[in-house]
């Protein structure tokens, strides 16, 4: 059976992508943690994350595999047709490359005192935070000075789901449910981020592809200095140069 592609792969166009995931970022703010605070953080369900070296985005590698990607497939799965044969990318295959749980029910969160928030301790109360805000909160604490482990331990995993695994555009505010979520910390090591984080990661491919190469020859056409159609990738698209089946 022949499958149609999404794009034409012989209609070439430009493009420059970018990543908006800080996950380069994660090792350098496991320096602001203490001793103590370090190995709690690297017992949770995204405490390898500390480990992994920093995930380099090839925009080459994606934007072939968008190329290939079939017309007809499922909302939430990527099929592409390589040569005659389809190769499926699925969540499965996005967990086991990332290494996180395959959790796909989110509990159900219970309301905390949020008097030792971590809102309260570091945002005084606002949780209308940005990916980069939460990121200077990090960098901000002194490994020397005391405080609590927990709290800490709670910003920093904040900032691996937002900051990391569902990054969108950097002027997108974080979820702020997930300032409520954190306090009831044992449920939020079950919430399904991983699935979360693949289907943004779907979705906004899909998205940036579909409607190319008019897309890009219609800014052209009203902007002859027009040079590369820009794509910012959501999530960690990193994954698709792991291999597929």
């Amino acid at each position: 059976m022949k499958h149609q592609l999404l794009v034409n792969v012989k209609s070439h166009f430009p493009t420059q992508y970018s990543q908006a995931t800080y996950f380069g970022k994660l090792r350098n703010l496991l320096d602001s943690m203490s001793i103590s605070q370090r190995e709690v953080f690297k017992k949770l369900p995204w405490g390898h994350f500390a480990k992994i070296p920093e995930f380099q985005l090839s925009g080459q590698i994606v934007h072939m595999l968008l190329l290939w990607l079939v017309r007809q497939q499922p909302v939430d799965k990527l099929w592409f047709s390589i040569r005659g044969k389809i190769f499926k990318f699925m969540f499965k295959d996005f967990c086991e490359i990332i290494n996180l749980s395959a959790y796909t029910i989110k509990p159900t969160f219970v309301k905390k005192n949020e008097k030792g928030s971590v809102a309260n301790i570091f945002f005084k109360g606002n949780k209308r935070v940005s990916y980069q805000e939460l990121k200077d909160a990090i960098e901000a604490v002194n490994p020397k000075k005391r405080i609590d482990t927990l709290a800490f331990v709670k910003l920093t995993s904040l900032f691996v789901v937002d900051g990391v695994l569902l990054t969108r555009d950097h002027d997108t505010k974080i979820n702020a449910d997930h300032f409520d979520w954190v306090e009831d910390f044992e449920n939020f090591q079950k919430y399904p981020c991983a699935l979360e984080s693949y289907n943004l990661m779907v979705s906004n491919l899909k998205s940036l592809i579909r409607g190319q190469p008019e897309k890009f020859e219609a800014v052209l056409a009203k902007n002859p200095g027009y040079k590369n159609a820009k794509f910012t990738v959501w999530s960690l698209p990193h994954v698709l140069q792991g291999g597929f089946n």
